[in-house]
């Protein structure tokens, strides 16, 4: 098990091989899916929030969000994909504010609702098995609304 972080000296667990890996870093990226060829999972768990209501949110935080929660999510999917299409999953931890935006977290939401749809990156990847799949592990959004009705869920059953 690799465990990828900024600074790998933060990653303690004596059962896991540290990596240099910062999801906002396109080298450091492809340096981990060059290197790391084992690999048959992928969680992406990544993320950054800042609280503010979306009038006075500073755009570099809003930017920084969306580099970290979406950009990096699918840096990374894209990186490991030639790995996973063999029977591999790819697991993006989000949020509920995917499809339930709070006021003060609204760049977050945003930035993660663009995550939500990440995952359809990798259901284009054939597969072998009904085994592991590419998931999302926010849960299935209720069916309140007609187009949570007709939304795909984003997460993947065995």
């Amino acid at each position: 098990v690799y465990a990828g972080a900024r600074d790998p000296r933060t990653i303690t667990d004596p059962n896991v091989i540290p990596i240099r890996l910062g999801v906002t870093d396109p080298e450091q990226v492809a340096q981990a899916a060059a290197e790391l060829t084992d690999v048959d999972v992928v969680i992406n768990n990544a993320g950054v929030a800042s609280v503010a209501p979306p009038l006075s949110t500073k755009l570099e935080d809003a930017r920084q969000q969306l580099e970290v929660n979406y950009l990096g999510v699918l840096r990374v999917a894209q990186a490991f994909a030639p790995q996973l299409r063999n029977g591999g999953a790819l697991v993006n931890m989000l949020s509920v504010a995917s499809f339930r935006p709070l006021l003060n977290l609204s760049t977050y939401a945003a930035s993660k609702a663009a995550a939500w749809s990440a995952p359809t990156i990798a259901c284009s990847c054939p597969r072998r098995s009904s085994a592991a799949r590419p998931s999302s592990s926010s849960p299935t959004p209720p069916r309140a609304s007609p187009q949570s009705r007709s939304a795909p869920s984003r997460r993947w059953a065995s």
